[in-house]
């Protein structure tokens, strides 16, 4: 009796373009996402020497080693960007972003969280830390809050003006 082979292991990665979760091969190195049939990298990136490079882009970590130098305009990880040398370029992470004690960091990062060790330098750049939470939605239009219950509410006759008319309640 024949044996049918075990399937390979699997891993969970999130679509780079329609950020739909889809399950690839353990061992996989890039795939075409059967939802959006885009192109994208699972695999982690190790940069170990010095690389000028185009948009380095994964589903899966970049890495960036002791002796390693990344400069590249857009720098996008799913599972985070952990830096022991030199980066340069624009950092969107899904996951952690994390700087080692000699990391030297210039450029913008947009992360879901940031560990900076003592003695990384940080050259330039801003950095946004996403919210764990998606921002709560706005009251419904006719909705009064205490505020302007209570009578707190009213218009500042002070106010600046916004094209040119009073605000609302002032008399003119």
């Amino acid at each position: 009796m024949l044996r049918t082979p075990a399937p390979p292991p699997t891993k969970a990665v999130q679509c780079l373009h329609c950020r739909q979760t889809i399950r690839v091969a353990e061992r996989a190195t890039t795939i075409s996402c059967p939802l959006c049939a885009r192109g994208i990298r699972v695999d982690d990136v190790v940069i170990e020497r010095p690389i000028t490079s185009g948009p380095v882009r994964t589903c899966g970590l970049v890495v960036v080693g002791k002796r390693g130098h990344l400069a590249a305009p857009m720098i996008e990880a799913r599972l985070g960007v952990h830096v022991l040398g030199r980066l340069e370029g624009h950092v969107l992470s899904g996951g952690p972003v994390i700087l080692g004690p000699k990391a030297v960091w210039n450029g913008d990062c947009t992360a879901a969280r940031v560990v900076i060790h003592p003695g990384a330098t940080i050259l330039g750049g801003r950095f946004c830390i996403l919210a764990d939470e998606p921002p709560s939605p706005p009251p419904p239009p006719h909705s009064q809050s205490p505020a302007s219950a209570s009578g707190l509410g009213r218009p500042n006759p002070s106010a600046p003006r916004v094209s040119g008319r009073p605000p609302l309640g002032v008399p003119v």
